[in-house]
């Protein structure tokens, strides 16, 4: 266990938790991906062309990368103390943004949870710091050219 991003602690995994792209890339790789979180492998698995990450930590790191072209986001992971929250991405790449940095994905960025509490809060970080500009009536943001 290692201390996580905002006081949560997370398990520091020594294998991959994602699954090779599909261009035969590993995560390792500067190809551009698309990340989908989500604990549930089956019923919302990620869609073709898009590795199923199960941890905040995980989406974090590879946001670190800057490779991430398109991220959604699942609020709810399981165990919040192992997996973190899709909210916990959001915490983290606003954080970067006060201080300048940013690590937002390249193109798009949506919100797939049906947490009806947390989603508003997700997208309000979205609205609030994200270099986005919202998909009209959708949980959906394209980055701003410019």
């Amino acid at each position: 266990m290692a201390q996580g991003y905002f006081g949560r602690r997370h398990e520091v995994c020594s294998a991959p938790m994602v699954s090779v792209h599909p261009s035969g890339s590993s995560r390792e790789s500067h190809a551009p991906i698309r990340v989908w979180l989500d604990d549930d492998l089956v019923d919302r698995a990620a869609p073709d062309g898009w590795i199923h990450v199960q941890t905040a930590a995980d989406v974090i790191e590879l946001l670190r990368s800057r490779v991430v072209l398109e991220l959604s986001l699942d609020h709810d992971l399981g165990d919040d103390d192992q997996a973190g929250t899709g909210y916990d991405v959001l915490l983290f790449l606003a954080e970067q943004s006060e201080h300048g940095t940013d690590l937002w994905p390249r193109e798009t960025l949506s919100i797939h949870s049906a947490n009806f509490s947390a989603s508003p809060r997700m997208a309000g970080l979205v609205d609030r710091y994200a270099p986005f500009q919202r998909v009209l009536g959708r949980r959906r943001w394209k980055r701003i050219e410019g």
